[in-house]
This record gives C-alpha cells, structure tokens and sequence, in this order.
C-alpha cells in the first residue's frame, strides 16, 4: 500500500523508480549507484553489519552512504518497543559497521537531539 501511495504521488515519474526489497539483500547490481540514503530505519535492522555490507556493494567508487538515525554516546543500546527491539548505535559503531564493509567515515554530523547524519564514502 505504501509503494502504491508512493507511486501515484510521484512528480518525477522518470527519475524515481520504486521497489519493494529487504536491506540485507538489496534488489540492485554491484556499483549501482552514487549515493545510498538511509533514513530513520537503522535502527530496526537485525544485522546492521549485512546491511552496511550491501550499501558499500551497490555503491559505485567514491560513491556515499548518508546514514541518519538517532543515536546513543556509548556502545549499543536497544530498547524493547517492538518484538526485535529497536537499536541505537553510537557514532564509533557505525565507523566499525563502514570500516568492517570496506567503507571510510567522513564524519558525523548532528542534525537535532539525539538524531545523527553519518557520510561514508566507498574507496
């Protein structure tokens, strides 16, 4: 239903394609793309370390990875909302998430309260 509403609202029909996929086992073809955004969803991922594992297989070299979700200063903490729990990771786990998957940290940036933006880029 989501994908349906996103389809009929699209403005820019022939520059944003919509697809259904599972960030663990991203639909697309190696180096694909230039930038891969993730927004407010990180935190709901079983094995960030596969997901950040495909962004860096999808991404084309020099290509960037914008991570933005709330975060935490220290190691993880996870907080049980839902039935998998939500996660928060600090700053140093994603840079450990990137290193792991081939991808260098640019830095972090706050945005607004405890919500971060992390930029990596693809050697």
């Amino acid at each position: 239903k989501m994908l349906a509403q996103a389809r009929q609202q699209n403005q820019h029909r022939q520059r944003i394609i919509y697809r259904k996929g599972n960030a663990e086992f991203l639909p697309f073809a190696d180096r694909e793309f230039e930038a891969v955004f993730n927004t407010i969803s990180f935190l709901h991922y079983l094995n960030p370390q596969q997901v950040f594992s495909e962004v860096s297989r999808v991404l084309r070299p020099k290509g960037h990875y914008y991570l933005v979700d709330y975060t935490v200063r220290k190691r993880k903490k996870s907080l049980p909302i839902s039935p998998n729990r939500i996660r928060f990771y600090s700053p140093q786990q994603r840079e450990e998430f990137g290193q792991v998957a081939g991808l260098s940290s640019l830095g972090h940036h706050h945005l607004l309260g405890p919500v971060v933006l992390s930029i990596f880029e693809k050697p």
